[in-house]
C-alpha cells in the first residue's frame, strides 16, 4: 500500500468535520434491529408532550354531541383500538372509569365515564348499551393491548365483544417467546421507539395511590388515549412481522379466538369447600408437628428445617454426609434435587424431604386458598396467561392452578375441595391420554408406535418390554414405571447421563436403556435426528400448527448449550403441539356450549385436562361435547382419545 499525498482535492476539511450521527437514520436502523436500549441511550426516544393540548389528535370527549360524532365514527370505520381504565384488576369488582378509542394513528378519544371531578361525563347506564352494539357487530375489528382484560370487564357489563382482530402483546409474544416481558411500555420502546407515560409516574405525580377515578380528566385522558394510540401503532407494525414470519393462521385462529374463552375461564372461577381445606391444613399442622419430632430424633438435635443454612450444618457436618453440589455463593445446597440424590444416605434426608412437602402443601394451598376467595362470587379466580411459556402452554398463577399436586394421595385431598356451588351439580373432567406420545408417533410415523396407539395396546409396558427384552405379559409394575418415564423423557431429548440421575442407574446402563428404545422406535431416532438437523439450519422449530420457537442456543460453541439447544428441538414440536390442540379444543368446547345453550361451564384447565361444573340433566350432552371438541378437533394418524370423568368434586 502506498500513502498518495500530492493527490488534487476538490472538499476542504470543514467539508468533511464530524457533526454528530443523523438521528432519523439511526433511529430507523435502531428500530429496524429492535435495538431498544441503544434508542434510550442515544436519546432517539420519541416522547409526546405532556399536555393534551399540545396533542391535535388526542381528544377528550366532553359533550353528548361529541360521543354521537365518536360512536357514528366507530360504525363507519369498524377497525379500532379500545383500552378501559378501571378502579380495579379484578373483573368483578372493577368499575369503568373510562373508555380510550383510536381509530387512526396519532389519534384518539377518551370518553370520561365515572371520575371524581367536575365536567361532562357519559352515562354508563347510556354509553355501555351503545357501545355492546358495536363491540357485538361481526362487522367490528378490535386492536388492543391484553384484550383479555378489558374483554373480562367488559363481560361483566353484559357486553361480549367479537374476536379480536389484533391483541399487541400476543403477536408480540408470538413472534418471541422465550421473551419474559410484553407490557406496552416495552413494546412502544422496543417497535416504535417510543417512550409512554407510565401508570405509576402518572398516579405519582397526582399523589393518588392507585385510584384512577381521581385522576383529572384532561391527564388521564392524555394517559389512556396514548395506550389505545399506541396499541393501534403497534398493531400495523407487528401485522407485518406476523405475515412475514408465517405466523398468521396460529395467530388468528387459534390464540385470537382463545381470548374471549380465556376471559370466560377467569370469570368463572373455581368453587372450593373452604372447611375442608381449613380441616386439611389443622390435619397436616399435627403431621408436620410429628415429622419434625421424627427429624429431631434422627439427627440428634433442633433446627430449623426452613432454613438452608441450618439444614447443611446439620446435614453436612454434624452428620458428615457428603454433599451432591453447591450454590453459585458456593455454600452446601440443600435443594429438593440435592436432596433427592442423597436421600438413601441417612434417614433424616427422607425425613426432611418429607417435610418439605406438607410443609409446601400447607403454605402453598390450604393456608393461602381461603384468603383467594372473591368476595363478589364466592370463587377464586386464577389468571391465565398465553405468554407465559416458550412452548406455548398456558400457565396460572394467582394462584398457580395447573401446579396442584395430583398424583399422590396428598394432591387428590386438596383436590376433594373443588366442588359445585350449586346442589345438584358434578364436577366433570376430561383429559388428554398420552397425547404428546400420541404427537410423537404422529410426527415420526413410526410403524410399532402408530401400531400400539391405533390398537389401544398399553404403549410404556411396550416400551419397559422392549427395554428388558421381555414380553409385554412379563412385565412387571416397576418396570412399567420405568418404561413410562423413558417414554416422556425421549419427548423431553434427555441424555443418558440425565436419564442415569433420574432412574439412579449407572450411565452406561441408561445408554443401554436409550439405545434399546431406539432399536425398539428407529423412526423416533430418525425423527429426532431429523428436527435437530433442521432446527440447527434454520436456528429454529415450528409445531405442527405453525407456532415458530427461535433456538439461539446454536449460535454457540459451547457443548452445554449446544445440548440444551437439542432438547428444545426435540421438545417443542411435541409439546407446543399438544397445547395448540389443548388451545384448539377449548375453543371448540366454548363454541359448541354456547350453540347448544348449555349452563354447563369450564373452571379449570390443567395442561391436558379441560374441568367442568354441569348440571345432573346435562352430563350425557357434555360429554358427547367434550368428545366432540377434544377427540375430534383435529386429525392425526393416531386417535385423540381422552378419559372422562364425572363426581361430586375433582377427580
Amino acid at each position: 500500500v502506498r500513502l498518495l499525498d500530492d493527490e488534487e482535492l476538490t472538499i476542504t476539511l470543514d467539508d468533511i468535520k464530524y457533526e454528530g450521527f443523523k438521528k432519523k437514520e439511526l433511529r430507523d436502523v435502531f428500530l429496524k434491529l429492535e435495538f431498544s436500549s441503544m434508542i434510550d441511550e442515544y436519546m432517539l426516544i420519541d416522547e409526546a408532550d405532556e399536555s393534551l393540548s399540545d396533542i391535535n389528535g388526542y381528544k377528550l370527549v366532553s359533550s353528548d354531541k361529541e360521543l354521537d360524532r365518536l360512536l357514528e365514527k366507530m360504525k363507519s370505520n369498524p377497525l379500532f383500538a379500545v383500552d378501559l381504565e378501571t378502579t380495579s384488576l379484578d373483573p368483578h369488582s372493577a368499575e369503568i372509569v373510562g373508555v380510550s378509542i383510536s381509530l387512526e394513528e396519532e389519534t384518539g378519544y377518551y370518553i370520561p365515564v365515572a371520575h371524581k371531578s367536575e365536567g361532562w361525563q357519559a352515562k354508563k347506564e347510556e354509553l355501555l348499551p351503545r357501545l355492546k352494539k358495536i363491540l357485538e357487530d361481526k362487522a367490528s375489528k378490535i386492536i388492543g393491548q391484553n384484550l383479555k382484560f378489558d374483554y373480562s370487564v367488559f363481560s361483566v357489563n353484559g357486553i361480549h365483544p367479537v374476536d379480536p382482530e389484533f391483541d399487541t402483546m400476543i403477536a408480540a409474544y408470538l413472534l418471541s417467546p422465550d421473551t419474559k416481558r410484553f407490557n406496552l411500555d416495552e413494546l412502544a420502546m422496543k417497535f416504535l421507539g417510543y417512550k409512554t407515560i407510565k401508570f405509576e409516574d402518572l398516579m405519582k405525580r397526582n399523589q393518588l395511590g392507585t385510584d384512577f377515578s381521581k385522576v383529572p380528566l384532561e391527564e388521564a385522558a392524555r394517559y389512556s388515549v396514548e395506550d389505545a394510540d399506541i396499541a393501534l401503532r403497534l398493531s400495523a407494525v407487528l401485522r407485518k412481522k406476523i405475515y412475514e414470519q408465517e405466523l398468521e393462521d396460529i395467530f388468528r385462529n387459534v390464540e385470537l379466538s382463545l381470548i374471549p374463552v380465556l376471559a370466560d375461564l377467569e370469570l368463572n372461577g373455581v368453587y372450593f369447600d373452604v372447611p375442608s381445606l381449613t380441616g386439611l391444613s389443622a390435619k397436616y399442622g399435627k403431621v408436620l408437628d410429628r415429622i419434625l419430632e421424627e427429624l429431631f430424633d434422627l439427627t440428634g438435635e433442633q433446627f430449623n428445617p426452613n432454613s438452608p443454612s441450618q439444614v447443611g450444618k446439620v446435614l453436612f457436618e454434624s452428620l458428615g454426609l457428603n454433599p451432591s453440589r453447591k450454590t453459585k455463593g458456593g455454600s452446601y445446597s440443600t435443594s429438593a434435587d440435592a436432596l433427592e440424590e442423597l436421600s438413601g444416605e441417612h434417614p433424616a434426608v427422607q425425613k426432611l424431604l418429607e417435610y418439605r412437602k406438607y410443609q409446601k402443601l400447607k403454605s402453598t394451598y390450604l393456608d393461602s386458598l381461603p384468603s383467594l376467595v372473591n368476595k363478589v362470587t364466592g370463587r377464586i379466580h386464577t389468571s391465565y396467561h398465553q405468554t407465559g411459556t416458550g412452548t406455548g402452554r398456558l400457565s396460572s398463577s394467582n394462584p398457580n392452578m395447573q401446579n396442584l399436586p395430583i398424583r399422590d394421595e396428598e394432591g387428590k385431598e386438596i383436590r376433594k375441595c373443588v366442588i359445585p356451588q350449586k346442589k345438584g351439580w358434578r364436577i366433570v373432567s376430561a383429559d388428554y391420554s398420552q397425547i404428546e406420545l400420541r404427537i410423537l408417533a404422529h410426527l415420526s410415523q413410526d410403524k410399532q408406535l402408530l401400531d400400539a396407539f391405533k390398537n389401544d395396546k398399553d404403549v410404556h409396558s411396550l416400551t419397559a418390554a422392549n427395554l428388558y427384552g421381555i414380553k409385554e405379559s412379563e412385565v412387571t409394575d416397576e418396570q412399567r414405571r420405568i418404561g413410562k418415564m423413558v417414554n416422556f423423557s425421549i419427548i423431553y431429548g434427555i441424555s443418558s447421563y440425565g436419564l442415569a440421575s433420574r432412574l439412579r442407574i449407572p450411565s452406561n446402563a441408561a445408554e443401554e436403556m436409550i439405545s434399546n428404545y431406539f432399536k425398539a422406535y428407529p423412526q423416533v431416532r430418525t425423527f429426532i435426528k431429523d428436527t435437530i438437523s433442521e432446527a440447527k439450519e434454520k436456528g429454529l422449530v415450528r409445531t405442527m400448527f405453525g407456532r415458530k420457537r427461535e433456538i439461539p442456543q446454536f449460535k454457540t460453541k459451547n457443548r452445554n448449550t449446544i445440548q440444551e439447544g437439542e432438547r428444545i428441538a426435540i421438545n417443542t414440536p411435541i409439546q407446543g403441539t399438544a397445547a395448540d390442540i389443548m388451545k384448539m379444543a377449548m375453543i371448540k368446547i366454548f363454541e359448541l356450549l354456547q350453540e347448544h345453550k348449555m349452563e354447563s361451564f369450564a373452571i379449570l384447565q390443567v395442561h391436558d385436562e379441560m374441568v367442568y361444573e354441569a348440571p345432573e340433566n346435562e352430563l350425557q350432552k357434555l360429554k358427547e361435547i367434550l368428545q366432540e371438541g377434544m377427540s375430534e378437533v383435529v386429525e392425526l394418524s393416531v386417535p385423540l382419545d381422552i378419559e372422562i370423568s364425572v363426581g361430586d368434586y375433582w377427580c
